[in-house]
């Protein structure tokens, strides 16, 4: 009904303009998605020149109903994750990373990896997300950078200048994104998982 205006057998169940107002950001959110409406999470991904939005309803244990208009696409997810309260966004990152995808007939690639820089230390240190009360620490191990939040560890993956990727074992894939201060020193890392975006500042 949402996803064709309000519209259902070709009566009007619920008004389209309310359809519009619940589904459009009303806040900025900080971990089930990046904006929230009235009882809709929002979210977007982009792929090459393309975005896809999805607005989406978030239920308990992990339990999704995400919409995706412009591929006329409604995808249930039903759960009972429980015992790994992190465990509950790992539909979104099926989302983003197998199912939208697939319906833009984009086969899985491999990575391009560019040559790693030479100075790995410039991203190490303690970072920390204020509104989730999180902290992130970002270490090297021999040659490899590695990070350890919620309670997981992954190595980190060059993938281009300031961004990596790793994989956390009871969510799955995470983006990392380094931002330099105007001196250029690393001062910020924003992790992308499935629609969520998070914000760590440097502490240390």
């Amino acid at each position: 009904m949402f996803i064709n205006k309000g519209n259902w057998k070709d009566q009007q169940i619920v008004s389209t303009e309310w359809v519009n107002e619940s589904t459009r950001p009303h806040i900025n959110a900080f971990f089930a998605g990046s904006e929230y409406g009235y009882q809709w999470w929002r979210g977007e991904k982009d792929f090459g020149n393309r975005t896809i939005g999805v607005f989406y309803a978030a239920g308990h244990g992990g339990q999704y109903i995400f919409t995706c208009p412009s591929l006329d696409l409604v995808a249930v997810f039903t759960s009972k994750v429980y015992g790994n309260p992190l465990g509950v966004v790992r539909p979104q990152v099926m989302m983003v990373d197998y199912i939208l995808p697939a319906m833009l007939s984009l086969s899985p690639s491999p990575k391009k990896i560019e040559s790693e820089p030479k100075l790995k230390s410039e991203y190490t240190g303690e970072y920390e997300s204020k509104l989730l009360r999180v902290k992130l620490k970002i270490f090297e191990e021999g040659n490899v950078l590695s990070c350890k939040v919620f309670r997981e560890q992954t190595k980190m993956i060059y993938e281009s200048e300031n961004r990596f990727f790793g994989t956390l074992q009871d969510i799955g894939n995470v983006q990392f994104k380094f931002i330099r201060d105007e001196d250029g020193k690393v001062d910020k890392v924003i992790t992308k998982i499935g629609f969520a975006i998070l914000q760590f500042e440097k502490i240390m």
